[in-house]
């Protein structure tokens, strides 16, 4: 059988009778034509590129602004707290400074005048301290999305917050029969007794303790400061944040990369962590049944929840050594 013969290539053909000059008109229009087609790629993907990089760079510019914001507003709560805090510590030395004074003008038989200080006015100063230190623990949960170890912060602020309401109340047990008192529709003051001898070192020594309290409770929300300062603005200058070194070795410093070792500390060793257990292992043993959750409106989760956390806090306080 014949096997028909090959149809010739066209374009081989067509290159064997061409002049040089086709030739040459032939190679110069392919070369153009690649090079713009690679130049095309080219463009293409240089365009694709730099709009990826610009939506990136975007999106980081966002990024920066908001952390540029929410480190305006920590920066701004934590100086009302700072600034509560200084006002009520500054008042009560106030007052003992008025009563030292006194207290030797009377020695030396001079006049002396009663003291501006009035309880009314510690009270209130206490419990904007107490309501500026709340506001950092508010923002700690707004902002936890951006870091879930800053919840440590509320555990040393709520514990904080707990030793300077127990010294508190000692120290207002004090002030309300030693501060001066005013006339009743009028800001005469009544008669005033100079304190005791005994009654001042009293004083002295729970005024004291609730200033090491409120110092804590202040050093702990510049801890906080200081490590939002590192976590949302240190990347745009490049320079690290210098924390807090206390001379006392056993005083705590609040920083993120500690937490796990903090939060035992707080939940099992401090007063609030104890107080807080006991009271979890309280709320179990009121309300032991399921039905009994029920019946008082919480959720099937939130019973789930009470019924794990009474499970820890009991076993936190076998580990302590504590009864509920």
């Amino acid at each position: 059988m014949k096997m028909p013969s090959p149809q010739p290539n066209f374009a081989i053909a067509w290159w064997s009778a061409a002049d040089y000059s086709a030739q040459a008109t032939a190679i110069l229009a392919v070369a153009t034509f690649l090079v713009g087609l690679i130049g095309f790629v080219g463009i293409t993907w240089q365009i694709g590129r730099q709009a990826k990089n610009a939506i990136n760079q975007n999106r980081l510019n966002e990024a920066s602004k908001l952390k540029l914001e929410i480190y305006k507003g920590i920066l701004e709560t934590c100086e009302l707290a700072s600034s509560a805090e200084i006002a009520l510590s500054s008042y009560l030395r106030n007052f003992q400074l008025e009563i030292r004074t006194a207290g030797n003008l009377h020695a030396m038989g001079r006049p002396f005048n009663t003291p501006t200080a009035r309880f009314l006015e510690l009270s209130e100063l206490r419990q904007a301290a107490t309501v500026a230190a709340i506001g950092v623990i508010t923002v700690v949960e707004r902002w936890h999305v951006v870091d879930g170890r800053m919840s440590i912060f509320q555990d040393a602020i709520n514990s904080a917050i707990y030793d300077v309401n127990e010294a508190a109340d000692l120290v207002q047990a004090l002030a309300i029969r030693l501060m001066p008192m005013d006339d009743p529709g009028t800001t005469n003051p009544l008669p005033w007794n100079l304190p005791t001898g005994a009654e001042a070192k009293q004083l002295k020594a729970s005024a004291d303790l609730f200033y090491e309290a409120l110092h804590n409770l202040g050093y702990y929300v510049a801890d906080f400061q200081t490590e939002m300062q590192a976590l949302l603005v240190g990347d745009l200058f490049g320079n690290g944040v210098i924390t807090r070194e206390p001379l006392n070795p056993s005083a705590k410093v609040i920083r993120l990369k500690d937490e796990r070792a903090l939060r035992r500390y707080f939940r099992q060793e401090t007063s609030w962590g104890k107080a807080t257990a006991l009271l979890m292992a309280d709320v179990a043993a009121q309300y032991p049944a399921k039905g009994e959750l029920s019946r008082l409106g919480f959720t099937p989760f939130g019973i789930r929840l009470v019924r794990e956390q009474a499970a820890v806090s009991k076993r936190r306080l076998k580990r302590m050594g504590l009864r509920p």
